[in-house]
């Protein structure tokens, strides 16, 4: 497997430092934390599905995420839990 900031730049091509990279983080948060409890049972703390369930809105990251097991995913998730504290840090989120 690929080190988990290269994963995240294929997960997430366009993220860019000045392309909405708070977008793009939560983009894959979202999906990847309804990815979790869909297929894998796992809740992310800071994820509440809503009033339909866990949805995902992006199947091409459905099927990125298929590729890992569950712990690979738990560990991309804290991953992406850290860039979104560094962009918050920074001023980038909405």
């Amino acid at each position: 497997m690929s080190t988990l900031a290269q994963t995240f730049r294929d997960l997430a091509p366009d993220y860019r430092p000045n392309n909405d990279p708070w977008g793009h983080l939560m983009g894959v948060r979202f999906d990847l934390a309804a990815y979790l409890l869909q297929e894998h049972d796992i809740l992310v703390d800071s994820y509440e599905p809503g009033i339909f369930g866990p949805e995902i809105q992006d199947d091409y990251l459905a099927q990125q995420f298929a590729q890992f097991d569950d712990v690979e995913l738990v560990r991309l998730d804290r991953f992406l839990d850290r860039v979104g504290a560094m962009l918050v840090r920074a001023g980038k989120d909405y």
